[in-house]
C-alpha cells in the first residue's frame, strides 16, 4: 500500500467494511478504522456465532498504539429484515484535538 497519502500531522480515518486488519492498518498510520459488517449479530443465536467469528463485533476499541476501531451494528439488516437481541444505531463521532 502506498503510504504517501497518509499525513502523520492529520487524523487519518479508514472506512473498511469488515472489522479485519486493524493491526495492519494502524501500523500503516491510520488513526481510526470505521467498520460494520457484523450487524452486532443481528438476531439470536447469530449473536453467539458472530462473537466466535469476529474478534470485534460492535463498539469502540483502542489498541496499544493509541489507534481506534469502531464497529457499528448499523441501521439495517442483512437478508432477514429483523433484529433480535441487537439494536440498530447511527454513530456520531466527535473528534477533538488533544
Amino acid at each position: 500500500m502506498d503510504k504517501s497519502w497518509i499525513n502523520p500531522n492529520k487524523v487519518n480515518i479508514l472506512n473498511y467494511h469488515v472489522p479485519y486488519y486493524w493491526k495492519e492498518f494502524s501500523s500503516l498510520g491510520f488513526d481510526i478504522q470505521l467498520s460494520g459488517h457484523t450487524h452486532g449479530g443481528q438476531f439470536y443465536p447469530v449473536v453467539w456465532f458472530g462473537n466466535l467469528m469476529f474478534k470485534y463485533t460492535k463498539g469502540l476499541f483502542e489498541n496499544r498504539l493509541g489507534k481506534y476501531l469502531h464497529v457499528t451494528t448499523g441501521v439495517g439488516s442483512m437478508d432477514a429484515p429483523m433484529r433480535w437481541e441487537t439494536e440498530s444505531e447511527i454513530v456520531v463521532l466527535h473528534l477533538k484535538k488533544v
